[in-house]
């Protein structure tokens, strides 16, 4: 839940940025969760959410394909997924060199600030 993400956030311990990241793959909510991973300060964090994205990836370099429904697609759930980061430009720029296989269309650029 979004609660108990919240409450992993500010442990910061390397188990807890796992669950994090796990929960953030995994919830109906990406903007609520990207908001906790963003209140993460574990300096791994950007790494294991990036290993994440390289892992949902297919291997052969290809972009993600759009399956029988390209609405419910993983390529749909990545693109949300990253970006739900965008806000984030820590995040964001940990994911940001895998956006050309996540979708065909450029990466918005990062916010500033």
């Amino acid at each position: 839940s979004g609660a108990f993400a919240e409450i992993l956030a500010r442990s910061g311990r390397p188990r807890d940025v796992i669950r994090l990241v796990t929960y953030f793959a995994i919830t109906p909510d990406p903007d609520a969760a990207a908001r906790s991973l963003n209140a993460c300060g574990a300096p791994e964090l950007p790494a294991v959410l990036r290993a994440w994205l390289e892992a949902m990836l297919p291997s052969d370099g290809t972009t993600p394909p759009d399956g029988d429904d390209p609405s419910t697609s993983s390529a749909a759930r990545l693109h949300a997924c990253v970006s739900s980061l965008a806000p984030y430009p820590h995040l964001y720029a940990a994911v940001r060199p895998l956006l050309v296989r996540v979708s065909e269309a450029p990466a918005p650029a990062p916010p500033s600030g």
